[in-house]
């Protein structure tokens, strides 16, 4: 275990401050691939008139993309490192803080509170190729998806300074690192999508066969992931003894954080399925 000291709360909040400049610092960074994207689909001339009034948004969504993709190899490396800290199960995912926790949950908020900005200003963009028929009952994907992506980027911020209020529970927060894991994958999705078929960055997911593969490999890092994470809170409740040292605020923050994420994800299911199914018969 490490044995250099916590930062104080006030360095806390600076850290958070100063994740909140780097990741807008790597949005705007994303214009370089953002413009080189947007020229590779420019020959898809439908494309270009069908979103000519929308491009400001179509640039900011790229940038979005590419600054995720950057936090999720962060995120998901950083979560590589926190476990491999535990020495002892189920303990530590509760006990063990250090200052890493710090700096990695102090880069969650800023990513979530600064893709709060980012869904706003690109929010036409949000439903990934849904139209007013793939999701039963639901007219406007994006609206949807915009107002579910706000709440889930709230709740993160705030259950992730609640981490580091509490410096306990870092299982919870680790665990949400580990589930960027699909993200990865869907972030390939949505930028093959937005630069058009044309493109070089969507000539792969033009062919089913590679579609395919690469879905695959989204429901399966899903289950590992977000499937495993909620495995094992459901194990913590009926078979772990350590969450009865919890005070009450502690047992709140667990369960709220835990439940509402588990939900969200199954609530997720739907919006895959719908994607996929475009997918295919985009690829048909």
């Amino acid at each position: 275990m490490s044995m250099v000291a916590l930062f104080s709360s006030q360095a806390e909040a600076g850290l958070c401050g100063a994740w909140v400049v780097f990741w807008l610092l790597c949005h705007y960074a994303g214009q370089v691939p953002a413009a080189r994207f947007g020229r590779l689909g420019a020959d898809d001339f439908q494309l270009e008139a069908k979103h000519s009034s929308s491009l400001p948004q179509r640039e900011a969504y790229i940038r979005r993309v590419c600054r995720k993709q950057i936090y999720c190899v962060v995120a998901l490396a950083g979560a590589a490192e926190l476990l491999l800290r535990c020495r002892r199960f189920p303990e530590d995912l509760l006990d063990d803080f250090s200052w890493e926790h710090q700096v990695l949950f102090s880069m969650a908020v800023g990513h979530w509170f600064v893709s709060l900005w980012e869904d706003c200003r690109s929010g036409s963009f949000l439903a990934g190729g849904l139209d007013n028929k793939a999701l039963p009952g639901v007219r406007e994907p994006a609206a949807l998806l915009r107002q579910a992506y706000a709440v889930h980027h709230i709740v993160a911020v705030l259950g992730y300074a609640a981490l580091l209020r509490l410096q306990r529970l870092a299982g919870i927060g680790t665990l949400g690192l580990v589930c960027e894991l699909p993200v990865l994958f869907l972030n390939q999705r949505d930028l093959a999508h937005i630069t058009g078929s044309g493109s070089a960055a969507a000539r792969w997911f033009a062919e089913r066969a590679t579609m395919s593969q690469h879905w695959r490999f989204i429901y399966l890092s899903f289950c590992v992931a977000r499937g495993g994470a909620a495995g094992l809170y459901v194990y913590s409740v009926c078979f772990s003894e350590q969450l009865n040292a919890l005070n009450l605020t502690e047992t709140c923050v667990y369960h709220s954080l835990a439940i509402f994420f588990c939900f969200m994800n199954y609530c997720f299911l739907s919006v895959l399925d719908a994607w996929y199914r475009s997918d295919v018969a985009a690829a048909a």
